[in-house]
C-alpha cells in the first residue's frame, strides 16, 4: 500500500509531466500520468514485478514519455486546425447555432483536414480561439452525449474522443436546409417610413433653400457584387478574400467578410453565381 509520502511524490511527478502539455490538456495529462505512476508503484516489496527499482524507474519514464507523446499529438491536431481552417466560411454556418451544431460542424470540417476525431477539450479550444464562439469542454461533452447517435465516442485516457457519424451528417444537412428556407421567407421589401406632415413655413423654407449637392458613398454589398458580375469579374472562380481585395484596390471601397457571406448565398440560390469548394476548403464563386 502506498504511504502518504510516496503519494506526495507521485502527485509531484504527475504535475511535472502535465506541465509539458498545453494548459487545456493538463487536467487529462495529470490524471493519465497519475494512473500510470500508481500502476507502477514499487511500494509492495513482496511483488516480484516491482522488486527492481531500476526497472520501476524505467517503467515510470516510459509511461511519462507515452503520455507526453499522446498529449503532444492531440495538441498538434488543434494547432493544425487553428492554422488551416477557413474561418469565414464556417463562421457563417455556426452563427446563431447550438453548441451541438457547432461541435458537429467542426468535427465534419476536421475530417476534411485528415483529423478523424477530437476531444471535447479540442473542440472547445478551436471554437473559442478560431471562431470566437466561447464554449467550455463541459458544454461540448454534454451536447454530444445527449445525442449519442450523431457522433462516435471512444475512450482515450481520462477523456473521450469524438468523431461525426452518418446520422450527424444527415442532421447537419437538414438543419442547414431549414435555415436556408427561413432566410428565403424573409420579406425583401422594407416598409416605408411615414413622415410627419411638414408645417407650411417649413415647406416655404424648403422651396427657397438651395439643394444640397449629392454625396457619392460606396455601393451596398449586393450592388457591388452585381456590378462585378456585369463587368465579367466572375468569369473565373473568386474567393471572398479576392473579392474584397479587388474592390478595395480597383474601386477604393472597403468591405469585410461579413458584408458578403449572406449576399453571396442569395446570389447562388438565384443562380446568378455558382459555388464550389477549393483544395483549401474555401468557397469560390463564378458566373454559371
Amino acid at each position: 500500500m502506498t504511504n502518504p509520502e510516496e503519494l506526495k511524490n507521485l502527485f509531484k511527478q504527475a504535475a511535472e509531466i502535465a506541465e509539458q502539455v498545453p494548459e487545456s490538456l493538463r487536467q487529462v495529462a495529470f490524471q493519465r500520468a497519475l494512473d500510470a505512476l500508481l500502476g507502477s508503484n514499487p511500494s509492495d516489496p513482496s511483488d516480484p514485478a516491482t522488486a527492481n527499482n531500476g526497472k520501476t524507474e524505467q517503467a515510470k519514464s516510459s509511461s511519462s514519455a507515452r503520455i507526453k507523446k499522446e498529449m503532444s499529438e492531440r495538441s498538434g491536431a488543434v494547432t493544425h486546425l487553428l492554422e488551416v481552417m477557413n474561418r469565414s466560411e464556417l463562421a457563417e454556418l455556426m452563427s446563431g447555432r447550438k453548441v451541438l451544431d457547432r461541435a458537429l460542424l467542426l468535427l465534419r470540417a476536421a475530417q476534411h483536414h485528415d483529423i478523424e476525431e477530437l476531444s471535447a477539450n479540442d473542440i472547445a479550444q478551436v471554437l473559442t480561439q478560431k471562431f470566437r464562439e466561447s464554449t467550455t469542454p463541459q458544454a461540448v461533452r454534454m451536447a454530444l452525449d445527449r445525442s449519442p447517435s450523431y457522433s462516435d465516442r471512444r475512450p482515450s485516457g481520462g477523456s473521450y474522443q469524438y468523431s461525426i457519424m452518418a446520422p450527424g451528417e444527415r442532421y447537419l444537412e437538414a438543419s442547414l436546409k431549414q435555415a436556408q428556407k427561413k432566410e428565403e421567407k424573409r420579406p425583401a421589401v422594407a416598409q416605408k417610413k411615414v413622415r410627419p406632415k411638414a408645417h407650411k413655413s417649413s415647406i416655404a423654407t424648403a422651396k427657397t433653400a438651395k439643394p444640397r449637392p449629392g454625396r457619392s458613398g460606396r455601393p451596398g454589398p449586393k450592388a457591388a457584387l452585381e456590378m462585378l458580375i456585369q463587368e465579367g469579374y466572375f468569369k473565373l472562380y473568386r474567393t471572398i478574400g479576392q473579392i474584397i481585395s479587388h474592390l478595395e484596390v480597383k474601386k477604393t471601397h472597403r468591405y469585410s467578410t461579413s458584408d458578403f457571406t449572406a449576399t453571396l448565398q442569395r446570389l447562388v440560390r438565384q443562380s446568378k453565381l455558382d459555388r464550389t469548394r477549393n483544395s483549401d476548403g474555401q468557397y469560390e464563386y463564378k458566373t454559371p
